[in-house]
């Protein structure tokens, strides 16, 4: 951050909430500007050049997704943060794809907001600074308070030089919560590099990470700095750190302990200044208990644990992340997709995505692909059948009439708490008729409002 004051304009038909966000905002050290009208907003864009808007969508005349939409003509890359207590689907998809930093859900927390802002104006200042497009920046998206909570522990551990070991399915994210951490992090403007331990067998891993001396194999015609070097005053991110050899991880321990390294065929030892991010697919205690890793190498690395859930634990982010793939796909293809169709944005958050964030981005980029017009239709969203294996394991005392009686109670609470206890809107959200719904509900005693 500068030391210069920043900017904040916040827009809300609500006078009481921007009289308090004035007050606390401003108790932070932010220069606060606030109106309740968005053609007024647009006169402050003008007049004071904020370096983030605080925005509502519902107001009266011009709403927040209109004054969104204006905001970026003039000014594409100022950071819009999205606040409001009327959260609909097709409203987060909307305000993504128009390029919102992130959405947020009244009633909120006061430091969600702060750290948010933070966090918008300084992906602002990487994007000047390095003078690139936007995606090629990490932003972390998701408005589930899962996310929310990654977002806050993310800000909190770059301001350490502290070990993390992110844990998650492959396709959650984990390199993204990686780049993002070093990049708020004091050790942003040096070296981020990323190695994947699982693309090496034993004996190139040792040389990628600790480098050689001439002559130290055959073939070995000159010296070459490892990646332990390479990042020197920088983070070292070390993807699928379970697929480490055992000899290899001894080596690791002591270069992560000692902050020093022998390259292959040298007797001397070079000091580095390295960050250790760690990401695994994998429970590393079971790992240890079998004996694949080692207790006090696993315990070094879990210095700071982040654990990302799958998309499908967090269906609220899928919206979110629609709105946002789509804008990065019309940037990259030239096109002009404006909003998605209400049942193929249905079938998004229905399916279980066992290939989480990566999966659901492929699926929208071939959709982009394939979009000719200026909606994305259900007919653009191909879905592959996603079957795990472990699903069809049986347990022991297992009964499959209670199983499928708890599956189907599980998507009946799930889509009444979508539609607010709206039956007819649940009954669409489930794809049966609306006296079937009726029924189930009466059978399994599932009380909703």
């Amino acid at each position: 951050m500068t030391d210069k004051k920043v900017k904040v304009l916040v827009v809300d038909d609500e006078r009481s909430l921007l009289e308090m966000l004035e007050i606390v905002l401003s108790s932070h050290g932010f220069d606060v500007f606030t109106t309740q009208d968005a053609s007024d907003a647009l006169r402050i864009l003008d007049a004071e050049n904020p370096n983030v808007i605080v925005e509502d969508i519902r107001m009266p005349g011009m709403d927040g997704l209109q004054l969104l939409r204006q905001i970026k003509d003039k000014r594409p890359l100022l950071p819009v943060i999205i606040i409001t207590a009327y959260y609909t689907d097709q409203n987060t998809v909307e305000a993504m794809r128009l390029g919102a930093f992130d959405y947020i859900k009244k009633p909120f927390d006061i430091d969600l907001l702060r750290t948010t802002i933070e966090r918008a104006i300084r992906h602002s200042e990487l994007l000047s600074r390095r003078e690139e497009q936007p995606f090629d920046t990490p932003q972390l998206v998701g408005v589930s308070p899962h996310m929310q909570d990654i977002l806050r522990l993310v800000r909190r551990v770059a301001a350490t030089d502290s070990t993390v070991l992110i844990v998650g399915e492959s396709g959650t994210g984990k390199e993204l919560i990686a780049r993002r951490i070093h990049l708020d992090s004091p050790r942003f403007n040096q070296p981020f590099i990323s190695l994947n331990c699982a693309a090496f067998p034993e004996t190139l891993l040792e040389s990628e990470l600790f480098g050689y001396k001439k002559g130290a194999f055959t073939g070995a015609f000159a010296d070459k700095k490892g990646l332990f070097e390479v990042a020197d005053q920088g983070s070292l991110f070390l993807d699928e750190i379970s697929e480490i050899p055992l000899t290899t991880q001894a080596k690791l321990l002591r270069s992560i302990e000692e902050r020093e390294f022998i390259p292959l065929g040298d007797t001397a030892a070079k000091r580095v200044n390295v960050r250790i991010i760690a990401a695994t697919n994998k429970n590393l205690e079971d790992e240890v208990k079998a004996g694949r890793f080692r207790k006090d190498l696993f315990y070094r690395l879990n210095v700071i644990p982040i654990e990302v859930q799958p998309l499908r634990q967090r269906r609220d982010d899928i919206p979110a992340l629609v709105g946002h793939f789509m804008q990065k796909y019309n940037a990259r293809f030239n096109k002009s997709v404006e909003k998605i169709e209400e049942s193929a944005l249905k079938r998004l958050i229905a399916y279980p995505w066992y290939g989480n964030v990566r999966e659901l981005e492929n699926v929208i980029q071939r959709a982009m692909t394939f979009c000719d017009g200026n909606i994305l239709k259900n007919e653009n969203i191909i879905l592959q059948p996603s079957i795990q294996k472990e699903q069809f394991e049986i347990p022991e005392s297992f009964n499959l009439e209670a199983h499928q009686e708890e599956i189907e109670c599980g998507y009946i609470k799930e889509a009444l708490r979508r539609a607010k206890g709206n039956l007819q809107e649940a009954s669409a959200l489930l794809g049966i008729p609306l006296r079937s719904l009726r029924y189930k509900i009466n059978k399994y005693r599932i009380e909703y409002k």
